[in-house]
């Protein structure tokens, strides 16, 4: 999810001879070399459009072409059809924060222009294809920056990791004495009843849930090797 740093008109792009014409002289000096696009198994929209990639982009055509990947085109938090007229006189139905980036980037996650709401369409694609997910099982939505509203569904969220993997009780990857009293109190800790502090128990309930589901995490990647070499950087890989 880029926060507003892509020029997707200049990632997919159209190909065909018509199309390209049009795009060529919207985009003028910014358009691609049409010879330049990566093509997409020749695969064409409703309106017989054919489509390709960036020159720097070969990763994601592979992709594309073993129909490993998908293209969500015309994302937008418009709720209706509009004109400038409507917009002028008032007639017309907008989205609510209109011209405000962070409602906008909202908007984009949630597919709720009408409404802010903590649930994305990537949260619910979850709940229909996991809707009886045990708490341990790794959810389908990962995220590799924190939290996010567009992974968030109703009856689950995401799960979050790091650069480094999977974060739990680190004295449990260990088992040294003092490591193994630790974890004992940290089991007592866990298998406390709080009563009625919802505050404790929501808490706990967290705490047990991250613990359960980064064992399973290393658990299932602990013999998983990866010969690539990665750049430091968190904006570049070699």
């Amino acid at each position: 999810m880029l926060d507003g740093g892509n020029d997707s008109f200049n990632m997919l792009v159209p190909r065909d001879d018509r199309h390209y014409r049009e795009y060529r002289n919207s985009r003028s000096n910014l358009a691609l070399p049409q010879h330049s696009l990566l093509p997409l198994d020749n695969r064409s929209d409703q309106q017989s459009r054919e489509f390709g990639l960036h020159p720097a982009m070969p990763e994601v055509q592979t992709l594309f072409n073993q129909q490993k990947l998908a293209f969500v085109a015309n994302i937008a938090p418009m709720t209706e059809p509009t004109t400038k007229q409507a917009m002028q006189n008032g007639s017309a139905k907008l989205p609510l924060g209109l011209l405000s980036h962070a409602d906008q980037f909202r908007h984009w996650q949630t597919s709720r222009p009408d409404a802010r709401i903590n649930q994305g369409w990537f949260g619910y694609f979850a709940d229909a294809l996991q809707p009886r997910r045990p708490d341990t099982q790794i959810p389908m939505n990962i995220s590799l920056a924190g939290s996010n509203i567009m992974q968030n569904g109703v009856l689950g969220s995401h799960y979050s990791i790091t650069d480094k993997g999977s974060v739990g009780l680190i004295v449990n990857e260990e088992k040294t004495p003092l490591n193994q009293a630790l974890l004992e109190s940290f089991e007592t800790l866990l298998n406390t009843d709080y009563g009625q502090d919802p505050f404790k128990q929501t808490y706990l309930s967290q705490t047990r849930q991250a613990q359960s589901r980064h064992q399973t995490y290393r658990e299932a990647t602990d013999s998983a090797k990866v010969n690539t070499y990665f750049s430091d950087s968190p904006y570049l890989s070699n």
